[in-house]
């Protein structure tokens, strides 16, 4: 926000040592950037790059403070595979089972019937079970699969890769209200929440992703 001398800088009562500190490398180099909190609550920064101190505003202290909490560092995703290497894909909702098997790049339905499926839908679907974060940490452990309604899930999404090995397997449990839903993975082994509105991105029915063309 604005630069101050150095001189006044030392008379601002400060902590003794920074709130944050950031280290970036470039080869050899080592830059710091260091985050002060005065008693009267304004932010200072100190850089390896600037000469004199200066004043943070508020959005940026947020950014920065949010930045160095490891939670929110850390990968959110709930299962990790490539796309293009799955193979077979269940989707089980709690009254019907969906099973796509690709060959030779070419999506098919094999259950509950055998058709054609619509390759375009199949791989959006793929891309957004890939793509899926949770947005809050429940528990790091998953101790009562009941308390969460993982024992009946509302959905349960299985990957397998060539060769039938299992990629990984995501359910969603009950809903915690009506924008959050209850969620695990075998990447995942704790209970996260993720947004209900991804439920609406998995084909309900068979006939959801069947070719028509």
């Amino acid at each position: 926000e604005s630069f101050l001398p150095a001189n006044s800088f030392k008379k601002i009562e400060i902590t003794q040592k920074p709130e944050i500190v950031f280290c970036l490398w470039e080869e050899e180099k080592i830059h710091k950037l260091n985050i002060f909190a005065s008693k009267e609550g304004k932010i200072f920064g100190t850089s390896s790059l600037q000469k004199y101190p200066f004043v943070l505003k508020k959005e940026i202290k947020d950014k920065l403070f949010t930045m160095a909490k490891i939670s929110e560092l850390r990968d959110r995703h709930l299962l990790n595979f490539n796309p293009l290497e799955i193979e077979k894909i269940e989707i089980r909702h709690k009254k019907n089972l969906i099973v796509l098997e690709k060959k030779k790049r070419r999506w098919k339905i094999k259950a509950p019937f055998e058709k054609l499926a619509d390759n375009p839908k199949i791989w959006k679907v793929l891309f957004s079970i890939k793509d899926l974060e949770f947005k809050k940490v429940i528990k790091e452990k998953l101790d009562n699969p009941l308390k969460y309604g993982f024992q009946s899930p509302l959905l349960e999404i299985a990957l397998w890769e060539k060769g039938g090995e299992k990629s990984g397997i995501i359910k969603f449990g009950s809903l915690k209200d009506e924008k959050s839903v209850f969620v695990t993975s075998s990447l995942r082994q704790g209970v996260y929440l993720v947004d209900s509105d991804f439920l609406a991105q998995i084909p309900e029915k068979a006939s959801d992703v069947e070719y028509r063309r």
